[in-house]
């Protein structure tokens, strides 16, 4: 009768043990509630098949006594198992969800980023064309001042030639080319 007990305490004692380390492990997050999850799902098969062990050794010791504590013992065990086995799968769930949720969280970082990275291009883009619309602008500015300024010296240098043969000597000359600046 001794040995029918403490068999009892022991199959109450694991049954105990593995609802308080499934209980742990969903209550934790993140790597270790993993890690917890898949140790506990082994360890949770591992008392389930020892408890399924004892139960037979137990069973056989204590059928005697009656068929009907054996039967309510396995049953017992049983839910236990497929409690563990549903808070299992339960927390695998939600750590999937988080996966996911993050997930979309990075993608949706990512696209900020890729907009804004986009944005301050198009803006360095337009800064880049205004400078090169302004440099154009004041290259050809630049080139009629100086087609201007060319025609004028060839203007005074044809108009020097011409004196110089002694042409045009008279004082309609003279007055116009002292208008002129002299380089």
């Amino acid at each position: 009768m001794k040995s029918e007990n403490s068999n009892s305490k022991l199959l109450l004692g694991l049954g105990l043990g593995a609802l308080v380390g499934v209980a742990v492990g969903y209550l934790m997050s993140g790597d270790h509630r993993r890690k917890l999850e898949e140790d506990l799902h082994e360890v949770g098969h591992g008392i389930k098949d020892g408890v399924k062990s004892a139960f037979s050794k137990v069973k056989s010791k204590v059928e005697h006594a009656g068929s009907e504590f054996a039967g309510k013992a396995e049953n017992w065990s049983e839910k236990a198992g497929n409690r563990a086995e549903d808070w299992s799968e339960k927390a695998g769930q939600k750590a999937a969800d988080f996966s996911r949720k993050a997930g979309e969280k990075a993608e949706e970082w990512a696209d900020r980023a890729e907009n804004k990275a986009s944005g301050f291009a198009d803006h360095l883009s337009q800064k880049a064309n205004d400078f090169r619309s302004e440099m154009d602008s004041k290259a050809q500015k630049d080139a009629t001042a100086h087609n201007k300024y060319a025609q004028d010296f060839r203007q005074d240098v044809n108009d020097i030639k011409d004196r110089m043969k002694g042409g045009k000597n008279d004082t309609t000359t003279t007055s116009t080319s002292s208008n002129k600046t002299t380089y």
